[in-house]
């Protein structure tokens, strides 16, 4: 996450490496499904209207 801010801040792509991707957003959808919140997860990784105001699954 910290190479994407850092990335996203400086007006690059925050392109990150596959596994690192991959074993983060592993860990994003495990918090989301536990704390009930991978509905709006879904909805906003798909395309449809933006999350919740103040949305986090940390």
């Amino acid at each position: 996450m910290h190479t994407a801010d850092l990335a996203t801040a400086l007006g690059l792509s925050p392109d990150v490496p596959a596994t690192a991707a991959a074993q983060a957003l592993a860990i994003v959808a495990d918090l989301a499904v536990t704390d009930g919140l991978a509905g709006p997860l879904l909805l906003a990784a798909t395309g449809r209207p933006g999350l919740p105001a103040g949305f986090s699954v940390l």
